[in-house]
Order: structure tokens, then C-alpha cells, then sequence
């Protein structure tokens, strides 16, 4: 009896916490019967395996019931500064935070991480000291539970196979509660990564090719540096207590430049890799399905074509340079594949000034300098930034540092929006220092820049009503002459348009 009440209770309380996951699902007695039979499997599966480590059944339920707890906290947690909320391949992303902890744990939040360290240590010491073992581990109901699991395991993966979905996280995790989507989404993620390969060839708009060309030096052909700069979009849109020369390089590289605008791009405030993968391969996410998410770790080991294959097929070196750990993502891993032929990493900047916790904008501009005049072949520079990277709300500001940025004093809880003007005004920086460079070369170049998504600085959002998407792009060359009108453009057209004006693909 005490098994079924400990149980049930579990079950109870999991059904309690689900109206508190954002976005909200549907009440249970609204939902399809599959996800509730998903859900009722999931419960079944936690329970029963902490009865086989601890034999104690309340002690058991709690653990399950603080299991789900996590994920809610997690949840809402990605939702708030994402507008995300779970999904399968976040756990293959979260273990990163083993090793790169800033970049993740802060966005939980000191006073949730606190109540998680306490209910764990209480669930812990009161479920050993006031519950005694109810049973041997080697006695039949050991077997019995083992093979409760083993069941149910097996059940809620065929289940969750089975169950229909959208590939829209919003829609799913509302109808199917996200418990079950999660589920789900995990459970049919390989089967639509084996349909995947041949539809990406068939809709890429790049082609591949398996013959290295990379020691061909062909004249003519442009050297090409795309800049992907971290959190990067014009905030002036914001406010117009907002300074114009925050951004005075970013301006006068408008009027120059070939094309530029709003830039539509499939990530807020991080999935960085989602906006860097668009545009090197420029597949929408409705192609990839579920792969969209983390494209890196699910596409790893397919034949990709991309900006890089076309690239390599017309003898161009391809370099990838980001200060940070080339690991993360799995970069490393999946640039190789895509044909980048060196990747520039945190360990060349060991030594380079940081701006806050990260390299600066104007270090990773100088190794680009460095790089394209140490190389004769017409090259292609991927740079990724992180300065403006988060979180802000970590890092200080001078109690008059304002004044560089407004025309009047903010608000307060408006701390954050210094901090990213203040980076932001150093990527204008870097835009001025690559300028000049490029316009004293002799070689041809095209040098584009764009935002991979907002900043997550959600209550600066909040604060002012503002919930766009998109960030900022231009495309210049030392070769055409500017004055074109904004255009709006999807990341994922982007390399198309620079490799046109590089006469590697036809217009």
C-alpha cells in the first residue's frame, strides 16, 4: 500500500508542477491520451529507479518529484531569457556548464540555485534518517521494481515515438505538456536525422565537393571576412535617450556599404550556433526539423554543403577565429567536417586584452589583420566575437559611465544596458579598425558584419516593450561603391549574397 500511496502522491504532484512550466501546457484532461500515458511512463520510470538504489518509497517519490522540479526551474529559467523552453538537445548543451559555468549557471539565478542546494540536502538527510529501507536489495521485490523500470522504459520509448508532433517547440510543449514533448522530440530525433542528409543536399543552395583545392592560388578572386559579432544589434531602436555615436563607424559603414539592414536570424539572446550554422550552410530551420535546435551535435558526420565547401572548390585557404574554447558547440568537430582549414582559437589568445571577462572586439580584429597579411592565398575568415557576450549583469559600471552612453540617466534596472552599450561601442571600434584595413589593401575584399541575436538582458526587453528578433547586418567591398537602401534579409541568404559579390556564385 505505502508503494501505491508513494507513487500516487508522485504522480499528483508531478501533474501540480506542470501548471507552473512556461509556456503553460494545457490542463491535463485537455491533452490527447498519449501524452499522459508518456507522462504517466516518465513518472513510473523515475520512481521505480530510486526504489532500486534507495528501497525506501517516499523517499523515492521525493526524488522523483525533485527531478522534475529541476527541470521546471531549468525551464523557466531558458524561457525567461531565451523564449525557449526545453528541449531534447539542451541536455547534450548543459553539459558544458561542467566546464564553462558562466556562461550558464547565472542565468538561473542565485536565489533558485540556493532552494535547489537545500532541497536536495533535505530531501537527502530526512529520507535516510526517517525512512528505514523497507525491503533487502537482493530480495524478489528488487526484481520486481528492476523490472517495472526496464518496462516502462521500453514503453515510453515507443510511446514517444509514436506521438505526433510539429517540430514547433511553443506548440508542442503547450499541447503536449513539455515533460511529453521533451520526451518526444528526444525519442524521434534519430529517426528524422536518417531522412535528413539527402534533403539537405537537395535543398542546400551551396555545393559540395570532395577534392581539396586548397593549395591553388587563382587570381581574381577576393578575400572574403565575415564577422559574426556577438549579441550585436543597433539598440539605439530601443530609445532615443540612446547616443547616435554609440555606433558612429557602424553609421558611416552604411553609407559605404553594398547592402545592409535588419537581419532576421533564428535565435534570441543565445544558440549562437543556430544563426553561425544558417548562415554557413544557409538551410532554414523548417528543413532541419528537430536537428535545429543543435545542429552541430545532430548533423555531426554528414556531408554538408556550405559557404566553406564552395569556397574550397575555388582554391580560397578558410580559417575560423574565435576566442573562446573550440570545443564548445562542438566546433571543432563540425568545422572540420564542413572543410574550415584551421580554426584560431582560445589558446592564441592567452595573452590578449579583454574587455570584461572575454578577448576584446579589437583583438580578434587585429588577429584578422594578422592572419590575411600573412596569406597569400585568397582566404575566407570566419570571426567570431565574444565580448558582448553575458552575462551583463555580472559585470559593473562606473556610477557616472551613463553619461557616455544617454543623453539622460536611465532608469534603474537598466544597469545592464550600459554594460552592452559599452561593448556595443567597441565593436563600432572594430568595425572602424577593420575599415581601414581593408580600404589600404591592394587585394580585393568583401567584408560583411552581422549580429547572431539580442542580447539576453530580458528586463531591459521588458522595460521597454520591445520583442524584435532581428538583429543588424551590412555587406561592404573595397571594389563597389555603397548608398543602397536598408533591406531586411534572413541569415540564412546572407552567405549567398556575400559569395555573389564575390563572384564565386552567379548573381
Amino acid at each position: 500500500m505505502a508503494y501505491l500511496f508513494a507513487f500516487g502522491s508522485c504522480l499528483f504532484l508531478t501533474l501540480v508542477l506542470e501548471c507552473f512550466f512556461k509556456p503553460r501546457p494545457f490542463l491535463f484532461f485537455k491533452r490527447r491520451k498519449q501524452p499522459l500515458l508518456i507522462l504517466l511512463l516518465l513518472v513510473t520510470c523515475l520512481f521505480s529507479f530510486a526504489l532500486v538504489l534507495t528501497q525506501r518509497p517516499y523517499f523515492s517519490a521525493s526524488l522523483a518529484v525533485l527531478g522534475f522540479f529541476v527541470v521546471l526551474m531549468v525551464n523557466n529559467a531558458k524561457f525567461k531569457t531565451l523564449r525557449e523552453p526545453l528541449v531534447f538537445s539542451d541536455f547534450f548543451l548543459y553539459q558544458q556548464a561542467i566546464k564553462h559555468p558562466r556562461l550558464y549557471l547565472p542565468f538561473l539565478g542565485v536565489i533558485p540555485l540556493i532552494i535547489l542546494i537545500l532541497l536536495v540536502g533535505l530531501i537527502a538527510s530526512a529520507g535516510f534518517y526517517f525512512e528505514a529501507a523497507d525491503y533487502s536489495v537482493f530480495s524478489g521485490i528488487t526484481v520486481g521494481v528492476l523490472l517495472a523500470f526496464i518496462t516502462s522504459v521500453i514503453s515510453l520509448k515507443r510511446l514517444s515515438e509514436k506521438v505526433v508532433i510539429t517540430n514547433d517547440v511553443i506548440e508542442d510543449s503547450r499541447c503536449l505538456g513539455i515533460l511529453a514533448a521533451l520526451c518526444s522530440y528526444g525519442a524521434q530525433a534519430a529517426e528524422q536525422r536518417s531522412k535528413l542528409e539527402s534533403t539537405i543536399k537537395a535543398k542546400s543552395p551551396y555545393s559540395i565537393t570532395s577534392k581539396s583545392t586548397a593549395l591553388i592560388s587563382p587570381l581574381g578572386l577576393s578575400d572574403i571576412v565575415i564577422v559574426q559579432s556577438e549579441s550585436f544589434f543597433d539598440a539605439r531602436i530601443l530609445t532615443d535617450t540612446i547616443k547616435t555615436d554609440v555606433l558612429t563607424e557602424y553609421d558611416k559603414c552604411l553609407l559605404e556599404s553594398v547592402c545592409h539592414g535588419r537581419l532576421k536570424v533564428p535565435a534570441w539572446g543565445a544558440n549562437t550556433m543556430r544563426t553561425e550554422f544558417a548562415f554557413l550552410t544557409g538551410l532554414e530551420p523548417q528543413t532541419l526539423g528537430l536537428a535545429q535546435f543543435y545542429p552541430y551535435q545532430q548533423l555531426l558526420n554528414m556531408m554538408i554543403p556550405s559557404v566553406v565547401s564552395e569556397l574550397k572548390a575555388k582554391g580560397y585557404w578558410c580559417v575560423c577565429i574565435h576566442p573562446n574554447a573550440a570545443s564548445f558547440f562542438m566546433r571543432d568537430e563540425f568545422f572540420k567536417q564542413l572543410g574550415f582549414d584551421e580554426f584560431v582559437d582560445a589558446d592564441e589568445f592567452v595573452d590578449a586584452k579583454r574587455e570584461g571577462p572575454y578577448v576584446s572586439d579589437l583583438e580578434v580584429s587585429e588577429k584578422i589583420k594578422l592572419l590575411l597579411n600573412e596569406t597569400a592565398q585568397p582566404c575566407f575568415v570566419f570571426a567570431i566575437t565574444m565580448e558582448n557576450h553575458g552575462p551583463l549583469h555580472l559585470e559593473s559600471v562606473a556610477y557616472d559611465e551613463w553619461k557616455t552612453y544617454f543623453r539622460q540617466e536611465p532608469k534603474s534596472g537598466l544597469t545592464d544596458l550600459t554594460v552592452y552599450l559599452r561593448h556595443l561601442k567597441n565593436a563600432d571600434a572594430m568595425i572602424k579598425h577593420q575599415l581601414a584595413f581593408h580600404k589600404e589593401r591592394e587585394r580585393d575584399t568583401v567584408f560583411g558584419f552581422y549580429g547572431d541575436h539580442v542580447p539576453a538582458i530580458s528586463p531591459v526587453f521588458e522595460a521597454f516593450d520591445y520583442d524584435d528578433p532581428r538583429s543588424n547586418y551590412f555587406i561592404w567591398s573595397n571594389t563597389h561603391t555603397g548608398g543602397k537602401k536598408s533591406s531586411e534579409v534572413s541569415v540564412e541568404s546572407l552567405g549567398k549574397k556575400v559569395l555573389s559579390l564575390a563572384n564565386v556564385l552567379a548573381k
